[in-house]
């Protein structure tokens, strides 16, 4: 393990679970339900942006949002999240990882997504720590997240690695003066912001090869 990195964080959507259909989908049928107009999975990915999933509901159905219109995107999330999956490879990546170092999870995703993905994917006990959409001012890029993250986990964040495969994960890393490892393997991978990491895995056991010091696998 190398002396300079103390914790591993990793992002939720895109990195630990592929949800790239279950939740939009379940956005575009809250939207619907709600009386919004209809919306394709590529408008509610291009929102995720804008911050936690009030944000996102606001904008798709242009008006405020109430506890309740959010309660109806948990219901339907939770109807459909038994179809989610840990990506291949990151059960075993976990497994490894956590007898080297502790793990958090920063996601923009709200708490009860979090916790729904997280249990039916088979992960929740990987993770103690865990930042949300719902504990933080600012959405990602701003390093509000990992900043909580390491005053929680008693770790200078200097010496935390984010694991993301999106560009704003990338960015928030930069912001925060974390370690940046780009997940490759996620939807939202560019490869643009390959510049902007200090690691790029192509497989999650490669995150687990790079913490303990073993060669990267050949890309």
């Amino acid at each position: 393990m190398p002396r300079s990195v103390e914790a591993i964080v990793w992002d939720l959507d895109g990195t630990l679970v592929d949800s790239s259909i279950i939740v939009p989908d379940a956005f575009a049928a809250a939207v619907a339900e709600l009386g919004g107009d209809a919306c394709s999975r590529e408008q509610v990915v291009a929102a995720f942006d804008l911050g936690p999933p009030p944000a996102v509901l606001a904008h798709l159905l242009e008006r405020s949002v109430t506890d309740a219109d959010l309660a109806v995107y948990h219901r339907i999330l939770r109807d459909t999240v038994a179809t989610v999956r840990a990506y291949p490879e990151i059960t075993e990546t976990l497994e490894t990882v956590r007898t080297a170092v502790p793990m958090g999870v920063f996601t923009g995703n709200s708490r009860s997504a979090t916790e729904l993905l997280l249990d039916h994917s088979g992960l929740s006990r990987f993770f103690y720590h865990m930042i949300t959409g719902d504990d933080t001012t600012h959405p990602k890029p701003h390093p509000d997240g990992l900043e909580l993250l390491s005053a929680r986990m008693e770790v200078a964040i200097g010496k935390m690695v984010f694991v993301g495969d999106s560009p704003l994960d990338a960015q928030a890393a930069r912001s925060a003066g974390a370690i940046a490892i780009a997940a490759a393997w996620g939807h939202r991978y560019e490869l643009g912001m390959d510049a902007g990491v200090d690691v790029v895995c192509a497989r999650p056991l490669e995150v687990a090869q790079w913490a303990m010091q073993a060669p990267l696998a050949q890309r």
